[in-house]
């Protein structure tokens, strides 16, 4: 006969069995700290994702340590604190409707620490599961990535409570074993106690102009198509146009007329040129530009240039 009391996690995470659990989930994680939950949580929302199913929101109290260069400082008189603005993110979360998957990342060494979560979410409808990481202290200060130190361990692993046996416990040991523990990974040294530095194999295969370009701005783009820049920013009139300019304020200074902003005769400096090599647009409302630059010359004259600005 199967102990209900206690679920393999693989029933409710790999099929067959994921296609028969309960439609709204709550996982609560309890250990040691070093115990590996943190890594474990992440294992399972890569297990939901991998399986199309969305990824779980996960609620950790070491986020709430997290000082603004976001590196871990535990402050124990904060703890407590902390506790309770989890739970109210987690009864938002909750009301919020958007997350049929939630795990619940932190010591819980106390059942009273875990109790409200499994009220509130079995009022929401959740089947709760409490999965709990057995290790032993030595165990943990070795493999804690927050580098606690074995007294704090100790005193928490001296208070800990067991789970009721009312509340409904996931085996973890089927996946526990594929778990690559993070904090392991990270504190991988030497001899000596310094970071080993993995060596960095050279791509024989030569990166394109594309790949190795490490800002994509503007200019290098069009450098990589092989055009120049069209930036208006960058245009300025040549030194006949500024002499033209000159030439045509100076006329129309006191005449009331308005006056030629430059971007007109550069316009027609450009439409000779585009007359000279013969350049043409071809298609419904638009005209050869051999005959563009005469009526360019009238607007200018009258000052009606429909690219005018007004000086």
């Amino acid at each position: 006969m199967i102990n209900r009391d206690k679920v393999p996690a693989e029933e409710i995470l790999f099929p067959p069995g994921r296609n028969k659990r309960p439609d709204k989930i709550v996982v609560i994680l309890r250990g040691l700290p070093g115990s590996g939950k943190s890594p474990l949580a992440k294992k399972i929302k890569d297990v939901e994702t991998e399986n199309g199913a969305s990824a779980p929101r996960i609620l950790s109290l070491d986020d709430y340590f997290l000082n603004e260069t976001n590196e871990y400082e535990y402050e124990p008189e904060l703890e407590e604190s902390y506790r309770t603005s989890m739970f109210k993110a987690f009864q938002r979360t909750l009301s919020d409707g958007w997350f049929k998957f939630i795990i619940i990342d932190a010591v819980n060494a106390v059942a009273a620490y875990f109790t409200q979560y499994w009220s509130a979410a079995k009022l929401q409808g959740f089947q709760v599961y409490i999965a709990e990481i057995n290790s032993f202290p030595e165990h943990c200060v070795t493999n804690s990535v927050h580098k606690r130190p074995l007294q704090d361990i100790n005193q928490i692993h001296q208070k800990w409570e067991t789970t009721p046996t009312n509340y409904i416990r996931l085996d973890l040991r089927g996946i526990i074993q594929d778990t690559t523990i993070d904090e392991v990974e990270m504190g991988d040294s030497d001899m000596d106690g310094e970071a080993v530095e993995e060596p960095v194999t050279k791509s024989p295969v030569k990166q394109c102009r594309w790949e190795s370009q490490t800002e994509h701005d503007e200019q290098s783009l069009n450098q990589l198509d092989g055009v120049k820049s069209s930036s208006r920013k960058d245009r300025s009139p040549s030194p006949d146009v500024m002499e033209q300019i000159k030439l045509m304020n100076k006329k129309n200074k006191n005449d009331g007329k308005k006056h030629v902003h430059w971007a007109d005769l550069v316009e027609r400096e450009n439409a000779e040129k585009r007359q000279k090599i013969g350049f043409h647009i071809g298609g419904a409302g638009t005209r050869n530009y051999l005959n563009f630059t005469p009526l360019l010359e009238t607007n200018l004259n009258n000052c009606c240039c429909t690219h005018m600005k007004v000086t």
